[in-house]
């Protein structure tokens, strides 16, 4: 899920348990879009069925590279560690070498 909103004259992007703070509004649509698009996934850590972490990647030419991460203070550590991999296809940009310009 990917969300954009509009707080004082602040603009957040969400995706999913990540999240980021913007002041020019074009800059937050930059990464929105971007959370549309086959050049960004979000690794989520789950302990037991519980979200506590949450990483931004972005495709580069040859592998993801980490540009972000969210997480929680107080999680059930003691529960096993599980990863989901996020992404969305709405804008496909073909090739990793073209990318999407931030």
């Amino acid at each position: 899920e990917v969300s954009l909103e509009v707080y004082a004259g602040e603009y957040w992007v969400f995706f999913e348990g990540w999240h980021e703070r913007f002041l020019k509004l074009d800059e937050a649509i930059q990464w929105f879009l971007l959370g549309l698009s086959d050049q960004c996934r979000l690794v989520e850590v789950r302990r037991g069925n519980f979200p506590y972490r949450w990483i931004l990647e972005v495709k580069s030419q040859y592998h993801w590279e980490k540009v972000g991460e969210t997480h929680l203070i107080f999680f059930p550590f003691w529960k096993g560690k599980n990863v989901r991999y996020l992404q969305n296809h709405w804008i496909r940009t073909g090739s990793a070498e073209e990318g999407i310009q931030m």
